[in-house]
């Protein structure tokens, strides 16, 4: 009778040993190895979270998301020295009173260089405010830049005429469906221009410049991101 109480007790005591780990020693010993060595995937055993496996699995997600902060954080200071080195760039080739047309080439490369598969280009409104007028990008296919060489302003004339007509943004996600790309819409398809997104820049009484636009090879919505480097 003493020897099946003590077994009793030793299975007792096992089984409350496995609920507490969340599983058998070995499985622990293995958790606690991959945790040591940087591998952050989930066990793939359920455990309660109030097991050792558990905690585990909830440290596992914590240093995940520490992880994704990291990355976000090293890339956003990435991007400023990349954005901070242009501006140096720009304001050196100013101060050697370099062409505006090669100024604004270096400015639309430097940013594609830094999102690919996007194409970048700037008009300027004409003198008589009628027209915008092409004057950077360089890696848009020629045709198409001699195609909206003189792009009317006006409600509906793509996304640039558009938008230096109403002095705000314009977003369109697909170019090949949206309305205002009907004049050009061939023409676009074989340029590969998937979406436009179009801000007008303006003086300091608001008169509009010219605009600024990213093309993207695919239909595309912009990000919260994406719309503060627009702007």
């Amino acid at each position: 009778v003493i020897g099946l109480f003590w077994l009793y007790l030793l299975w007792h005591d096992y089984r409350a040993l496995r609920v507490l780990l969340g599983g058998a020693p070995r499985q622990v010993q293995a958790e606690i190895e991959r945790l040591g060595e940087g591998d952050l995937s989930l066990s793939p055993r359920p455990a309660p979270r109030d097991s050792v496996i558990g905690w585990l699995n909830l440290t596992r997600q914590r240093l995940q998301a520490l992880t994704r902060a990291h990355l976000e954080a090293r890339s956003e200071v990435e991007e400023h020295g990349h954005y901070l080195r242009i501006t140096n760039q720009i304001l050196q080739q100013i101060g050697e009173n370099a062409p505006l047309s090669s100024i604004l080439d270096q400015l639309m490369l430097s940013i594609e260089e830094r999102h690919p598969d996007t194409y970048c280009s700037i008009l300027l409104v004409s003198e008589d405010g009628r027209e915008l007028r092409h004057a950077a990008a360089p890696s848009m296919p020629p045709f198409w830049n001699q195609a909206i060489a003189r792009l009317p302003i006006a409600e509906g004339v793509g996304s640039c005429g558009t938008a230096a007509f109403r002095g705000e943004r314009v977003i369109v996600e697909n170019v090949a469906t949206h309305p205002y790309w009907g004049i050009v819409r061939e023409l676009a398809a074989r340029a590969g221009l998937g979406a436009c997104w179009s801000q007008p820049f303006k003086d300091s009484h608001g008169k509009v410049l010219g605009t600024f636009a990213i093309y993207h090879r695919r239909p595309a919505a912009p990000s919260a991101k994406e719309i503060q480097l627009i702007e």
